[in-house]
């Protein structure tokens, strides 16, 4: 996949490019099956199959505090990009400048004349340029005159919802890891460094290894199912995610458990899928306490790999 980290620099020459543009955010199911008529349509024509994605998000530029948190990293949607068979991603930096730019001169000068867009499909809710003035019906009448052929697509609907990142950043929050996994179409990840804790984990019996918080949202603070990763090996976790009110954190830590397994993860990078939250974080009244309800999460989390998954 060619990655072209500022589209406003790119000279590229993509042979009848099918483009599409947004955020994607996530990457879940309905931004797959965008991609996925993208990927088809440009393999129809004999062209390459692109994606455009802005970053920062507008309204992390625009209203920072009403902004939301995201769900991938830059670095996890590239890769997930990658896994489904894109031909292109354009990164547009976006600032005052692209969010000032007029919907004919962002359609002209960025789509045509940077990303070179012979075909541009874009989803049921797209617009652009200042002020959001560009819709699908503006597309339809400026395309043509400048030969470029566009295309929308109806929204993806799991039962009566529609898919989208919004609805999943909801689910996030409640620590619905189950519901989050079919909207995503994979377990959500949360990826970081391991960094010095203080060794209260090992203490207990139960050692941990502590993740740096990662650029994305974390999830409704508890305790869950997950899968963990680094270089080429894979294990069950069990995942602290939270204050440890027991313990008293001063910050949200992700404290990750493994089990079977006691290896020193120091220098490790950690990727660690959610898939199940067997319960809130709660202060027990002591250490004995504690070691006992972690005893049961661990049985817990082996049942629930064994039986639901």
């Amino acid at each position: 996949m060619h990655v072209f980290d500022d589209v406003t620099t790119c000279t590229c020459s993509l042979p009848k490019l099918v483009l599409t543009i947004g955020s994607f955010d996530g990457m879940h199911r309905g931004h797959q099956y965008i991609l996925k008529t993208v990927i088809e349509t440009a393999a129809s024509v004999g062209g390459s199959a692109g994606l455009m994605s802005l970053w920062p998000h507008p309204r992390t530029f625009l209203h920072p505090e009403s902004a939301p948190p995201m769900l991938t990293t830059p670095d996890e949607k590239q890769r997930l990009l990658e896994e489904v068979g894109l031909d292109a991603y354009f990164v547009l930096p976006f600032n005052r400048s692209i969010a000032e730019m007029d919907r004919e001169a962002f359609l002209r000068d960025i789509v045509i004349g940077k990303c070179g867009a012979q075909t541009l499909i874009v989803g049921h809710d797209f617009s652009f340029g200042a002020g959001a003035r560009g819709d699908f019906s503006y597309l339809q009448r400026a395309a043509a005159p400048l030969g470029l052929a566009v295309r929308q697509l109806p929204p993806l609907e799991e039962g009566t919802e529609r898919i989208s990142s919004t609805l999943i950043r909801s689910e996030v929050n409640g620590g619905n890891m189950d519901r989050v996994r079919q909207l995503l179409g994979r377990p959500y990840r949360l990826s970081g460094p391991v960094i010095q804790g203080r060794g209260l984990g090992r203490g207990l019996g139960f050692p941990t290894a502590n993740v740096s918080p990662p650029e994305n949202m974390l999830p409704a603070f508890g305790i869950y199912a997950a899968r963990v990763y680094w270089d080429d090996t894979e294990a069950l976790g069990a995942v602290n995610i939270g204050l440890a009110p027991t313990l008293s954190h001063a910050s949200p830590m992700i404290e990750v458990h493994l089990l079977d397994q006691d290896v020193s993860l120091v220098n490790k990078t950690l990727r660690v899928d959610l898939y199940h939250r067997l319960r809130g974080e709660k202060k027990f009244a002591d250490i004995p306490s504690l070691k006992e309800a972690i005893g049961k999460d661990i049985v817990d989390i082996r049942r629930y790999f064994e039986t639901a998954t």
